[in-house]
């Protein structure tokens, strides 16, 4: 599996570099409803399908990367993705918010592709690793207080169980609702609500409330 494999006939020629660079560029900001550019993109869209790619694929290399540390394989996954929902458009049911889609794609295609090599379930133990790093891109800071800060959220994070530290990654540095998180990480709605909650509480028993608020809406 290569990136190349990218350059198919569904996206027009002018927009394959753009699809090629999309770990060193920003994403695209869409100006559409996910319900209408997934409408479109069934209906064989090519301009819809690159919006795609280039809206979501920084999302799911990032929440890729926090499951498994290999960028190539990531990125293969990624790109399979992308290439199975337009081969399989016409089939797909109606989305109406496709960023939790797609997240819980690629995570399922991790576990796929794990389970094609003989290898357990990658999150099957609490003991297993979920990374979330704080980027130094995002983390757009000059004073040493809040330098320490960042530490002291990352070491805080760190202590959090495989399990909590996704539920955590997900709500706060992807935006999603507890209902999309439940979805993902295939629990109830509640037992998501417990999840985050008791998350956030051995948080806060790590560092006080306010630097724990402070840090979050600052290192999104």
């Amino acid at each position: 599996m290569k990136l190349s494999y990218l350059n198919s006939e569904a996206f027009p020629d002018n927009q394959k570099a753009e699809v090629q660079s999309f770990l060193t560029s920003e994403p695209e900001k869409k100006t559409v409803s996910d319900a209408q550019l997934w409408s479109e993109f069934k209906q064989g869209s090519q301009t819809a399908y690159a919006l795609l790619y280039k809206t979501y694929a920084h999302d799911l290399y990032r929440y890729g990367m926090s499951l498994y540390h290999d960028s190539s394989f990531i990125k293969d996954c990624i790109h399979d993705i992308f290439l199975e929902i337009w081969n399989r458009r016409q089939q797909l049911g109606e989305v109406h918010s496709i960023k939790p889609y797609l997240l819980k794609a690629i995570r399922n295609k991790i576990n796929k592709e794990y389970r094609k090599r003989g290898i357990r379930r990658l999150w099957s133990s609490e003991e297993e690793s979920f990374g979330i790093e704080i980027s130094p891109e995002k983390v757009m800071i000059q004073q040493q207080s809040e330098v320490q800060n960042s530490e002291q959220l990352q070491r805080a994070i760190s202590a959090l169980s495989s399990r909590q530290r996704e539920a955590i990654f997900l709500k706060f540095y992807q935006g999603l609702s507890y209902e999309e998180i439940a979805s993902i990480l295939s629990i109830t709605i509640k037992g998501a609500y417990k999840l985050i909650g008791r998350a956030i509480h051995l948080l806060r028993e790590k560092m006080t409330f306010l630097i724990l608020l402070l840090c979050i809406i600052t290192f999104l």
